[in-house]
């Protein structure tokens, strides 16, 4: 028996040849696709994101209007869909091809996550069921702890099929208590950690509270709970501080999965190819809802200019964490040096060479911000003429040959260095100024952090990333002009 990575198993053969089409989501998203070497996020623009089930398949259609579609595959058992802060959605096409799905809410990434679990895990209508689609890090929960979360509520009158009218419950502080959660929620949420969601089925048997009293917003049917907990207070810490007050603001887009998560959707079992294959006969049964193609869906509604450009955050491409982890390896090293190594003549040479692998960076970044607004023109990447591309050739040997003459530039710094080193000089001195202009170097640099950071602004990753090349680029600057004007000495 083959598996379900062959599409001919999800094609039902019905008696009469009518196609069923049911679109069960349709939105606009920003879409992004994460380059497999750097990893970064290459930012593709809005787009209508499709979640159908046309010609006997199910299927995810991603798109703009009068063009080809960008992504456009059948959904298998082994679809990887990762649900991560909120609005940001991670998933592999059927090319292996890892995208980035920004909704312009969180109720509707809610939505469309529960439903894409709902068509493809062994979910038994009539029991209480739960699975963790974010894994944090950390201790779990349990009663009494006092919890910051947030969750969405979607009616399920006829399964797979969710409401797109949900109950929402925004971010709120609540103690984990059987009376504050209805039983079916109180249940599932024992062991969760910070910064992670679970997908909760919730039968009707399980909807009242312990005491059995209804919830009053809650509808009288089978539900699905996106629920996400995003800070927790622990009972036995009460006597410290009340961190739980701190309500975290949405988070920027979070850096690619590398591996295998256990939010990937995927059975090992041999039912799932059973589970997905009646999926598609219900469906089937239900009829055909709209006469349409799936590879040219209906537009959703469009919103405000305002609104739009609020919900579809632009993805700006920074240096990677490899990149900083790597830079601040060699601050750290360049700081150990002057503690503990008698050969204090190394700071000057670790110093200038911070600064010049701080100007490369620089460089780096001026390219790449070019890059992105070229590719991001009206007409996008593929109508480039042979001009511009010429022109971003050249911009990139220009790039190549200040590099290189950087690199001269140092060699140059490090020959005289060596040379001066030839000198006698007292290394306790040497040793003492060196700390002396290191600690100037950090204090300036966490002083101009408190003033260029606002403590209350929404900042992205890669804006703290962009201040932070700045400060050190300029103050390490400063401390290797003092070196060299005034020694060690």
């Amino acid at each position: 028996m083959q598996g379900l990575d062959n599409p001919n198993m999800f094609k039902y053969k019905p008696k009469t040849q009518q196609d069923t089409i049911i679109t069960l989501a349709n939105v606009y998203i920003n879409l992004s696709k994460t380059n497999p070497t750097t990893m970064q996020n290459e930012n593709f623009g809005q787009h209508i994101f499709a979640l159908q089930f046309a010609h006997n398949f199910l299927s995810i259609t991603i798109y703009k209007q009068g063009y080809q579609p960008a992504v456009q595959f059948n959904i298998t058992k082994s679809l990887h869909w990762n649900y991560q802060n909120r609005v940001y959605c991670y998933f592999h096409d059927d090319r292996r091809n890892q995208w980035l799905a920004t909704f312009p809410d969180a109720a509707t990434a809610a939505y469309v996550t529960a439903e894409i679990y709902c068509l493809t895990k062994n979910i038994k209508t009539d029991t209480l069921f739960y699975l963790d689609i974010n894994k944090g890090q950390g201790k779990g929960i349990s009663l009494n702890d006092t919890l910051q979360v947030s969750y969405f509520v979607f009616p399920v009158r006829d399964f797979p099929i969710l409401d797109r009218e949900c109950v929402s419950v925004e971010v709120k502080k609540v103690k984990f208590t059987k009376e504050n959660f209805i039983s079916g929620i109180a249940n599932s949420i024992s062991g969760m950690v910070s910064n992670s969601s679970r997908l909760i089925y919730v039968p009707q048997a399980y909807k009242p509270y312990e005491s059995g009293t209804p919830h009053k917003e809650i509808p009288a049917t089978n539900v699905i709970v996106m629920f996400s907990l995003h800070h927790v207070k622990f009972e036995e810490s009460e006597n410290q501080s009340d961190a739980s007050d701190y309500i975290p603001a949405q988070a920027a887009a979070p850096p690619p999965p590398t591996e295998k998560s256990d939010t990937d959707i995927g059975e090992s079992d041999a039912a799932a190819e059973e589970v997905i294959y009646d999926k598609l006969r219900k469906l089937q049964k239900m009829g055909a809802k709209n006469a349409i193609n799936p590879t040219a869906v209906i537009p959703p509604a469009t919103t405000s200019s305002s609104s739009a450009s609020a919900a579809q955050p632009t993805i700006v491409k920074g240096p990677s964490t490899a990149s900083l982890k790597k830079l601040e390896a060699n601050i750290n090293k360049q700081i150990d040096n002057i503690i503990s190594d008698p050969k204090s003549a190394d700071i000057v040479t670790g110093v200038i060479a911070i600064a010049n692998e701080l100007s490369q960076k620089q460089e780096e970044i001026t390219k790449l911000k070019t890059e992105l607004q070229s590719l991001s023109k009206p007409g996008g990447g593929a109508s480039i003429t042979r001009k511009q591309l010429e022109f971003a050739i050249s911009e990139a040997e220009d790039l190549k040959k200040k590099s290189d003459y950087t690199e001269k530039k140092l060699k140059e710094m490090q020959g005289k260095l060596s040379d001066a080193g030839k000198e006698k000089f007292d290394h306790n001195a040497a040793k003492a100024k060196g700390k002396t202009i290191i600690k100037k170097l950090m204090n300036a640099i966490f002083n101009d952090v408190n003033e260029a950071i606002d403590p209350d602004a929404e900042l992205t990753g890669s804006d703290v990333n962009q201040k932070l090349f700045e400060l050190l680029r300029k103050h390490s600057f400063a401390a290797m002009e003092d070196v060299q004007k005034n020694g060690l000495q």
